[in-house]
């Protein structure tokens, strides 16, 4: 497991040692925190649209990562809100991601009363902190007869950025101790722009208005012909032979997978997916025109 696992772990299991559902806006500020930390170096060489895949997929791949994270959990952590159950799309995903500093920097002067002379760690500041919020909050709503002990829960109802705060700083400042932050997988951008920027059904695949959760290597994830990958720190064009071979193993794969899913996704989305598959099959290979070989 990695370090940052290993710290988002500790910090959200807790005592119970289970994902409590209420974090799901929680966690994903922090997967979207992280996943702009993967891909922070390598912004400057990529056009817009490119950073939001980027960063996108990264997000996606980090959560995926979370093993003590339910699958179907997984699911609800990117959605847009709980009420729609939209998944978001790389462009509102990045829009997101980009408040997060603003947030940070007011929690980062909200603590400084907290901090006393290392008599409080960075955790007992937070709480401290946030029971001054619950406090003011219940004034404001002229409520102080039912102030007293904050819910278990109630900072991840009203402060999403909190659990990024509790985990990448230290007091007011970014923890200085913070492990860098390590790619989940290759950052691979399109060569142009898609005609529409959507999940890709990372998540939610829609169904007659039905939402089923799936797997990072669904079936009803289509091959991308059009990637470029970083080599040695720029960006470099595949082989079009190889990338020819792996696009036909993709669809093999996939042609594979949707024999499974036989029964359970109507026939008509089934034959669907089958004929944009075959879409995505790279044109045949133009006839060979050297010399043949000359039998002896």
């Amino acid at each position: 497991m990695s370090p940052w696992k290993d710290r988002l772990k500790a910090l959200m299991l807790g005592i119970n040692g289970t994902y409590d559902p209420a974090h799901r806006r929680s966690l994903q500020s922090v997967i979207m925190y992280e996943a702009q930390r993967c891909v922070k170096s390598k912004l400057p060489t990529l056009r817009p649209f490119q950073r939001k895949i980027a960063f996108y997929d990264q997000a996606v791949a980090l959560l995926e990562s979370l093993e003590f994270v339910p699958p179907h959990h997984q699911a609800e952590v990117m959605w847009r809100t709980a009420t729609s159950r939209d998944a978001m799309d790389p462009d509102i995903a990045w829009k997101r991601s980009r408040l997060l500093e603003k947030e940070l920097s007011n929690l980062a002067e909200k603590i400084k009363p907290f901090v006393g002379e290392g008599l409080l760690t960075h955790q007992q500041a937070c709480d401290a902190m946030v029971q001054d919020m619950y406090e003011n909050s219940q004034k404001e709503a002229g409520e102080e007869s039912k102030s007293g002990e904050k819910p278990a829960n109630w900072e991840h109802a009203h402060n999403n950025v909190m659990l990024v705060f509790r985990l990448y700083y230290k007091f007011s400042e970014p923890d200085p101790d913070f492990p860098p932050a390590k790619p989940a997988i290759p950052i691979v951008v399109p060569a142009e722009k898609p005609p529409k920027m959507d999940p890709q059904a990372s998540f939610l695949v829609h169904n007659n208005a039905t939402k089923v959760p799936l797997a990072a290597s669904s079936p009803l994830r289509m091959p991308n012909q059009s990637k470029l990958t970083f080599v040695g720190g720029a960006l470099a064009a595949p082989d079009p032979i190889a990338e020819r071979s792996r696009v036909l193993k993709e669809v093999r794969d996939h042609l594979d997978l949707l024999k499974e899913f036989e029964g359970v996704i109507p026939e008509e989305d089934i034959q669907s997916r089958k004929r944009e598959l075959f879409d995505a099959l790279p044109p045949a290979p133009p006839p060979f025109e050297g010399k043949k070989a000359k039998l002896v």
